[in-house]
């Protein structure tokens, strides 16, 4: 039986324009210009701090971890809630739990406490098995988050029962396909979200254009294994 991990951002629901307002607040915070949205959607996947990286190389880390703070106290409380679900979401996820009896688990570089929340608005919560945000070690138990998506990956393949060749991970950034490579298993390239993917990205990868369409790409896998 498969397992499919899922990202949240730019996978399941737009959320730039929450993400951009808490990123232009820190900005101007630090006096900082930030970037267009139009330009902003690009980075978006890896955890803010290596956004910020990117676009002020120069920024020392004791700024980068002052912007991450302002980032994180704004949006986890106010913008995270800014956001718009693609068409088909739920009724998607639902087919995929109650049609095929998919098991399935949210692996986001959200934090964990807010992505339970958002899927709560669409009442998604119980499709999934794990919800893991990038701090959810320290959540559940310690005062660690994970620095990356490949931990978060690693993470959640010690908690699952499913071989790897039967795990998914469906995401819409080229950080999310690295860190599906990085703990070897399957990637599924959701092309309507954040990131521009060129031909010579997506080579021999699977790929869908919306969230509706996941359904029958599952039922394409099913047969395969």
């Amino acid at each position: 039986m498969l397992h499919l991990l899922l990202d949240f951002d730019g996978t399941l629901a737009d959320t730039s324009s929450g993400i951009y307002s808490s990123f232009s607040h820190a900005c101007s915070i630090l006096d900082l210009t930030p970037p267009s949205l139009t330009t902003f959607r690009g980075f978006i996947g890896p955890p803010v701090e290596q956004i910020v990286q990117h676009i002020y190389p120069s920024l020392s880390p004791n700024l980068i971890n002052d912007f991450k703070m302002y980032f994180r106290d704004n949006y986890d409380t106010i913008n995270y809630k800014k956001l718009e679900w693609y068409k088909g979401t739920r009724q998607t996820l639902f087919d995929l739990r109650n049609n095929l009896n998919i098991d399935m688990s949210l692996v986001t570089n959200k934090p964990t406490i807010p992505a339970k929340l958002l899927l709560d608005q669409l009442d998604l919560t119980r499709n999934f098995t794990y919800i893991v945000g990038i701090d959810y070690p320290h959540v559940t138990a310690n005062n660690i988050k994970f620095l990356n998506k490949s931990e978060s990956l690693l993470f959640i393949l010690t908690k699952i029962k499913t071989k790897k060749s039967h795990i998914f991970y469906v995401g819409d950034t080229l950080s999310d396909y690295r860190a599906s490579n990085q703990v070897g298993i399957g990637f599924v390239a959701a092309t309507y979200g954040f990131h521009q993917w060129s031909q010579g990205e997506l080579d021999d990868t699977i790929t869908i254009s919306s969230i509706e369409c996941l359904y029958s790409t599952v039922v394409s896998l099913l047969s395969s294994i």
